[in-house]
């Protein structure tokens, strides 16, 4: 008897133990958990929310996919939309709670910062704060390994975290409009980058690791004040379309003629006293190999030659 009772009391020990070692079930606040219902509630309460341009729904209604620019996909917030809604101020820490989100639009605003812990969110693919009022970007962006678009034009950005371009999955990236002054060495690490747009801003210069962007297909510098290219931008060869409007130029690099992609291009208010040569080299190369005449659209200062 005394034998069944220490074999019962073993019983009830390892059951209890086993329970012990079961993680809490996730708690749910309406239909989302709980803690990226916080993270919405946060967003509402440091960006201003009861004076939004339109806040249908936000905090109320018990379907949080009905709350404006919110869209929930398998009981998670996958996307959020709130762009031209006078948003103000800075989002919160908690927004790296948002474990699924996929997309965030915050164009148009009035946002001052962005959290360092936006990085934790891991399965963004798209951010657009673009329009904004933010002076600068946070470094660990660069821990968004899914990260493939990113629009931030029309700021006050002065400078651009490196971290940013260590990825092999950014696809797209869009500043122009700022004050950014320089860019970082490790530009040419985003492999992938297929289109970069700079125009406006304060450029003089431009890393020599250019040349290093394998799959780039558009470049947009308008509007800076750039004297000189950097060599290697020649072995861009997936380059079809390149905006150097408006600098200090007066030559182009030697390479150039390799740009065999090539089919439109911006010289206008430089320093050209005609079409600069490397150009002229690499026309008369494609009419020759590839027989498709002119590849290359000129704006300024003159035609191609026929």
């Amino acid at each position: 008897m005394k034998y069944g009772f220490i074999c019962a009391a073993a019983v009830c020990a390892v059951f209890f133990i086993g329970c012990g070692d079961k993680e809490p079930a996730e708690t749910y606040h309406f239909n989302i958990p709980e803690e990226e219902y916080n993270a919405l509630r946060d967003i509402y309460d440091s960006t201003d929310g009861s004076h939004w341009a339109a806040n249908e729904n936000w905090l109320d209604a018990e379907d949080c996919g009905t709350w404006r620019g919110v869209t929930v996909v398998d009981g998670s917030v996958v996307k959020i939309e709130l762009d031209e809604n006078n948003l103000t101020g800075g989002l919160p820490e908690s927004v790296a709670n948002l474990k699924n989100l996929r997309e965030l639009n915050f164009r148009n605003n009035k946002l001052t910062s962005l959290p360092n812990a936006l990085g934790s969110a891991e399965n963004l693919r798209e951010i657009n704060v673009s329009h904004n009022e933010l002076a600068e970007l946070p470094e660990s962006l660069g821990k968004l390994k899914n990260l493939t678009r990113l629009y931030a034009s029309e700021n006050k950005l002065t400078a651009l975290p490196p971290s940013l371009f260590d990825s092999d999955k950014i696809r797209e990236l869009d500043f122009c409009d700022n004050q950014i002054e320089v860019l970082p060495d490790n530009v040419g690490a985003a492999v992938n980058l297929e289109t970069l747009k700079l125009r406006n801003n304060k450029l003089t210069v431009l890393p020599d690791s250019f040349g290093d962007f394998a799959e780039l297909r558009v470049l947009i510098l308008a509007g800076n004040k750039i004297k000189t290219l950097p060599a290697g931008l020649g072995k861009c060869q997936n380059l079809w379309r390149i905006n150097l409007g408006d600098h200090d130029l007066t030559a182009l690099p030697t390479d150039f003629e390799d740009l065999w992609g090539l089919r439109e291009i911006n010289i206008k208010g430089n320093k050209f006293t005609g079409v600069p040569e490397p150009l002229l080299k690499l026309n008369s190369k494609i009419k020759k190999e590839d027989k498709r005449g002119p590849a290359v659209i000129f704006f300024d200062p003159k035609e191609p030659p026929k």
